[in-house]
C-alpha cells in the first residue's frame, strides 16, 4: 500500500483529484483508491481500471489528504483512510481483513510521521 510502483495505493493517488465526489473531512479534501483484493483479503492491486476476474473484489478507501502539512501537529503530508467500502460478494471474513488493514495503515502512516 505505501509503495509508489504502478499497481500501489500511492501511485494510484498522485493521479487522483481530491475534493470532487469524495468530498471533505474536518476540512481536509478527500480523494478515493480503488483496489482489488481476494478471498483472503489480500489486496491485489490499486486501479481505477476494471478487472475481470469472478474471484476477486472491489473495494474503495476514501481518504482524507492534508496536502501541505497543515495538521498542526504533523509537519508533513498526511493520508488518512477515513472510509472503506468493500464488495458484499466477498467473504465476510476478506472484507474484516480489508476493514483491519485500513486501521492498521492509519496507525502506520502516523508512527512514519512521528518517528
Amino acid at each position: 500500500m505505501l509503495g509508489t510502483e504502478k499497481g500501489e495505493m500511492y501511485h494510484l493517488l498522485i493521479r487522483e483529484s481530491m475534493g470532487g465526489s469524495a468530498g471533505h473531512y474536518n476540512g481536509w479534501p478527500c480523494t478515493g483508491a480503488n483496489f482489488y483484493y481476494d478471498r483472503n483479503g489480500e489486496i491485489i492491486k490499486f486501479t481505477n481500471y476494471p478487472l475481470d476476474d469472478p474471484d476477486i473484489y472491489r473495494g474503495t478507501f476514501r481518504i482524507a489528504v492534508d496536502p501541505r502539512g497543515r495538521c498542526q501537529t504533523l509537519p508533513e503530508v498526511f493520508f488518512k483512510i477515513i472510509d472503506c467500502y468493500t464488495d458484499k460478494r466477498a467473504p465476510p471474513h476478506a472484507n474484516r481483513i480489508i476493514e483491519e488493514t485500513a486501521g492498521h495503515y492509519n496507525v502506520l502512516a502516523l508512527l512514519s510521521l512521528i518517528l
